[in-house]
């Protein structure tokens, strides 16, 4: 008999879920978006036996849910994360098991109640981070657990980048989506224990206080620069770690030279702002449209030359750079920081302004109104993306120290996964897969247990793995004594 999965949203991960499952012959897929070119792609080399695709904007239309969810076997929402609790309310009133690669909200989890009295099941938190973090997370941990080790030790590094033939700008990054989120995210503070002492970095510094990472990669080096992700705290309670073992407990996320540099450096002359310039209005008849360079001339109140240009930004880019560093050395922070030679990170981010075009007359301004972060977007959108030859590299590494009777141990999880020349980037792939494992082994009744849940049970998380290892995803782990 042939189960009717329902997929709301057409983005860059819809491709490889769909690929997965529909490798299965009992599979239907109706697959809703906005975008009838996505949903194009999605379905093409597909019978319509196999996939149907209907083009509906789900943000203004969500009633309209209602003629598809009552016919579907599970729903997989890749929508934005703020419509989930919308589609998981339809579910309950349908009672059908409802699956999101996204964080667990506080909407989302006041649903917990009714889910259960429904008799079905609220997967979240499938794809890369969340999702395998914590499943590979968990499975060491239970492990250790039930062996007598106790976790002293967690630190945790997440990356999706350009790979190391791809690596081709001054931000050592490039964007498969909006880069709004990523610049958000540079904007937020981070918390996390450090060999027993809590740090908590304020935002304005955290890319000035970057840590040295070397992972290992065949016969490369892979040496990155990581930043602390928001507050690592809460994991120890989520991981079911002891707080009286706990000495370090750390998430973050991994960057190739020059992107701390580059977004110090906007940030330093206020494009990181998302209050209103009206030097950014540009009148839909006007002639001479605005252009970086103009914008730069008038932001930084200097000469319209180079000499006077290159002047006013050193001069205001390295006078930010100075007071990072010096309220960093005062906060006396507990863990590696790599030693920043401000001369040399202010020349760096000139010439990264130069590759953006921002010296140039020829580079004019997209008009996204008068905010200047959403300006900075549409330059970056253009810049930083990908060309269809060009791949990703998705690494995750988990370093855990556990404390046994007689000895410790380091135990390290690592993941490598690289994009499809031509297809899937290796982020849509680490994404994407899970949630599409997840949903076969709900239809597949190996996974049982109702309510708003996480992949952080063995019942969840082993079967997942399992199948991610037979699909070329995998954490590789390595032991040793110490």
């Amino acid at each position: 008999m042939t189960k009717e999965i329902l997929l709301l949203g057409s983005g860059f991960v819809a491709k490889p879920a769909v690929d997965y499952l529909l490798k299965r012959d009992d599979f239907h897929i109706t697959c809703i978006s906005l975008f009838q070119n996505e949903l194009d792609g999605i379905s093409k080399g597909y019978t319509k036996e196999k996939i149907s695709t209907v083009q509906l904007d789900v943000v203004n239309k969500v009633d309209e849910l209602n003629e598809f969810i009552p016919k579907s076997d599970v729903v997989i929402s890749l929508l934005p994360a703020t419509l989930h609790p919308i589609v998981a309310k339809l579910c309950i009133k349908y009672k059908k098991h409802f699956i999101t690669a996204s964080y667990i909200s506080p909407e989302m989890k006041s649903l917990d109640k009714e889910a259960k009295e429904a008799g079905i099941t609220f997967l979240n938190e499938l794809g890369l981070d969340p999702g395998i973090d914590h499943m590979s997370s968990m499975k060491i941990i239970d492990h250790a657990k039930a062996n007598g080790g106790q976790v002293v030790s967690f630190v945790s590094w997440c990356g999706a980048l350009p790979s190391m033939d791809n690596n081709d700008n001054p931000f050592g990054y490039k964007f498969s989506w909006s880069p709004k989120g990523v610049l958000l995210s540079a904007s937020l503070s981070a918390k996390f224990l450090w060999d027993g002492h809590t740090d908590e970095v304020p935002a304005n510094i955290k890319f000035a206080v970057l840590q040295p990472v070397n992972i290992q990669h065949q016969d490369k080096l892979l040496e990155f620069e990581g930043v602390a992700n928001r507050d690592s705290f809460p994991y120890i309670e989520s991981y079911n770690l002891n707080p009286q073992h706990v000495k370090t407990m750390y998430r973050g996320t991994l960057r190739w030279k020059g992107f701390g540099v580059m977004v110090r450096a906007l940030a330093a002359i206020g494009l990181f702002s998302t209050n209103p310039d009206e030097r950014l209005i540009v009148s839909a008849t006007s002639s001479t449209p605005i252009s970086w360079r103009k914008y730069l001339i008038q932001l930084l109140g200097c000469n319209d030359n180079d000499g006077d240009l290159v002047y006013c930004l050193e001069s205001q880019i390295k006078e930010a750079f100075q007071q990072q560093k010096t309220q960093s050395e005062k906060e006396q922070f507990n863990f590696p920081i790599i030693n920043r030679d401000i001369e040399q990170d202010t020349k760096y981010a000139i010439e990264g302004f130069k590759w953006l075009g921002m010296f140039s007359n020829d580079e004019i301004i997209q008009n996204r109104g008068n905010i200047p972060l959403d300006t900075l977007c549409a330059t970056l959108e253009k810049k930083l993306s990908y060309q269809p030859d060009q791949v990703d590299i998705v690494v995750l590494q988990h370093e855990f120290i556990v404390k046994y009777s007689d000895h410790m141990e380091k135990e390290t999880s690592k993941l490598i996964c690289f994009g499809q020349k031509g297809g899937s980037s290796g982020t849509s792939i680490t994404v994407g897969v899970p949630v599409g494992i997840a949903a076969e082994l709900i239809l597949d009744q190996v996974i049982k247990e109702h309510g708003v849940i996480g992949p952080v049970t063995p019942e969840i998380y082993l079967p997942i793995l399992d199948k991610l290892k037979k699909e070329g995803i995998e954490m590789i782990e390595t032991l040793e004594k110490i």
